[in-house]
């Protein structure tokens, strides 16, 4: 298994990664992945991404969020496929702000301060 990325970070606005992902056995895959996070205003984000096997499987799937980020929430809306299996998925969370802020900081790379940081939101 070989695996090569590479990650360019603002971390106020987000984040932008593309990689390259190859295994060999009893299961061969060649997949490039990218994804993109970025932080639209003061109460917005968006987060964007892609697989695409290079082999029969061909498009994997394709991600699509938007974010609300409140005063006391993150309100998240998105959409997924994925055409090899033929699936389409809608989702919908809300997430309390005290307990999503890091959660949310990793795995977007957008950095939320903490709940009145900056006064009244």
């Amino acid at each position: 298994m070989v695996t090569v990325g590479g990650l360019i970070s603002r971390p106020e606005r987000g984040r932008l990664y593309v990689g390259f992902r190859y295994i060999e056995g009893p299961i061969e895959s060649t997949v490039v992945h990218a994804s993109l996070s970025y932080r639209l205003g003061e109460k917005w984000a968006g987060i964007a991404g892609t697989s695409f096997d290079l082999g029969d499987t061909g498009n994997i799937g394709q991600r699509l969020d938007v974010v609300k980020i409140g005063e006391s929430a993150l309100l998240r809306f998105g959409i997924n496929m994925d055409q090899s299996r033929d699936n389409l998925g809608v989702h919908l969370s809300i997430e309390p702000r005290f307990l999503a802020s890091r959660r949310f900081s990793r795995s977007s790379g957008i950095d939320l301060p903490p709940v009145g940081a900056y006064g009244l939101e």
